[in-house]
C-alpha cells in the first residue's frame, strides 16, 4: 500500500487505485514516480537498491523496441529471471501500441495456463505477472517436469508459436530451466528449430549456454540476482496454479462411448517408455481408467484443447467418467497425463506403474 505514484515494470500504481498483491514467491520492483509513502502488509519486506534490474537489461529493452516484428526467445536455468525479462518485454512492446503474444513453455512454473500445459497468452496492455495475460490458446503436455513429457514440449510449443504467429505482430516465447546437459542442450536446440526464433536471449550465471554461439542473433545477458524459489516455494506456486484454476470447477459426467479416452504418451506412436503403457495407449477402456482415479486430464474437442480436468471416479458398468472440472464445452477426448495433483504435491502414475510392476 502507498501514498503518492510508483512505478513497477512500466507499470505506474496511484495512491487512488488498487494495492499491489505481491505473492510470497514474487519479487517486485518500485521506482517512485512522484513523493510517496508505502507500507506493507503480511511477511514481505521493503529493500533499498541501486537499480532493480542489471544495465544490459535496461540496454536490451531499451533496443528491442526499435526493431520490426520478430520472434524472440528467452533461456537460462531456473531462477535466473526469465519470467521477469519476459515481462518488462511484454510491456515495453505493449507500450508502443504494437500486438504482443506470449508462448509459456514452462510446464512447471507455467503462467500462462495451468500446469502441465503450454500456453498462449496476450495483453493489449503492460501486466504486472504474465498469469495476467488472457489466455488464448494451449497445448496439454501432461507433466510438470520436460524430463518427463520432451517430446510435448517439443510439439506444444511449436504448435503454439505457429498459433501466435497467425495472429501477427511481436512473439516472445518463454522456457524451462531445462537447458543444460545434454537433455537440456538437446530440448534447446529442438525448440529453436521448431521456433525459428528472429533472436535468442541466453540469461547465464557462467558460460553454461555459450553453446548456442556467437552471433548477431544471441544476446547473453547477466541473471537477475534475487533469492530465487525455494523447494516450498515452487510446491506453493504451483499448488496455487491448479488451485486457481480449479477454482470454480464442478463435477462434470462423461460418457465414454461418446468420448475417446488415451494416454498423454499415445501421441508419440510407438516409442515405448517403460513403466507406462496405460499412458501410451490411444484408447482407455472404463477398467483401464479406474487405475488412473485422481490423475490429471486434458479435456479437448478434436486436438484442439478445452480445458483441465481432475479424474473423480469411474463407473465401468454404466461406462461414466466423472471428472473435477470449470468446463462447459463440449469435450470428444480426454487426455490421461502423468499426475495425480493434491495438497501435499504431485505423484508420477508412471513411476507408481514401475514400482507397481
Amino acid at each position: 500500500m502507498h501514498t503518492g505514484e510508483v512505478e513497477s515494470r512500466g507499470i505506474r500504481f496511484s495512491s487512488d487505485g488498487q494495492p499491489m498483491v505481491v505473492k510470497a514467491w514474487e519479487c517486485f520492483d518500485l521506482r517512485v514516480v512522484e513523493d510517496c509513502e508505502a507500507w506493507i502488509t503480511g511477511n514481505g519486506r521493503l529493500e533499498r537498491v541501486e537499480s532493480a534490474y542489471p544495465g544490459p537489461w535496461i540496454s536490451f529493452l531499451e533496443d528491442l523496441t526499435c526493431h520490426g516484428k520478430s520472434t524472440v526467445v528467452f533461456l537460462g536455468t531456473s531462477d535466473t529471471g526469465k519470467s521477469t525479462l519476459c515481462t518488462l518485454a511484454l510491456n515495453a512492446i505493449a507500450k508502443t501500441g504494437r500486438p504482443v503474444a506470449l508462448v509459456d513453455s514452462d510446464v512447471g512454473q507455467s503462467d500462462v495456463g495451468p500446469p502441465t500445459t503450454i500456453g498462449l497468452g496476450a495483453s493489449a496492455s503492460p501486466v504486472p505477472r504474465l498469469s495476467e495475460l488472457k489466455l488464448l490458446d494451449a497445448f496439454f503436455a501432461g507433466d510438470t517436469s520436460p524430463a518427463y513429457c520432451l517430446q510435448e514440449v517439443i510439439w506444444g510449443t511449436g504448435n503454439m508459436v505457429r498459433e501466435g504467429r497467425s495472429r501477427g505482430g511481436w512473439l516472445l516465447v518463454d522456457t524451462c530451466g531445462l537447458c543444460t546437459g545434454s537433455l537440456g542442450q538437446y530440448l534447446v536446440r529442438q525448440l529453436i528449430e521448431v521456433v525459428e526464433p528472429d533472436l535468442l536471449v541466453a540469461l547465464q550465471t557462467g558460460d553454461e549456454l555459450r553453446y548456442l554461439g556467437d552471433s548477431q542473433s544471441v544476446i547473453y545477458l547477466p541473471p537477475l540476482q534475487t533469492s530465487g524459489k525455494d523447494v516450498e516455494s515452487r510446491r506453493a506456486f504451483r499448488l496455487s496454479q491448479y488451485l486457481s484454476w480449479l477454482r470454480l470447477s464442478s463435477k462434470r459426467t462423461y460418457d465414454l462411448s461418446r468420448i475417446r479416452a488415451e494416454g498423454y504418451l499415445a501421441r508419440r506412436r510407438g516409442q515405448h517408455c517403460p513403466g507406462a503403457s496405460l499412458l501410451e495407449s490411444s484408447n482407455l477402456s472404463p477398467e483401464d481408467l479406474e487405475g488412473l482415479r485422481g490423475a490429471i486430464l486434458g479435456l479437448h474437442s478434436g486436438d484442439r484443447y478445452v480445458d483441465l480436468g481432475i479424474m473423480h471416479s469411474v463407473d465401468p458398468e454404466a461406462r461414466i467418467l466423472a471428472v473435477t472440472t470449470n468446463c462447459r464445452d463440449p469435450v470428444d477426448r480426454t487426455i490421461v497425463g502423468n499426475l495425480t495433483p493434491s495438497e501435499h504435491g504431485e505423484s508420477r502414475i508412471s513411476r507408481r506403474m514401475t514400482a507397481g510392476g
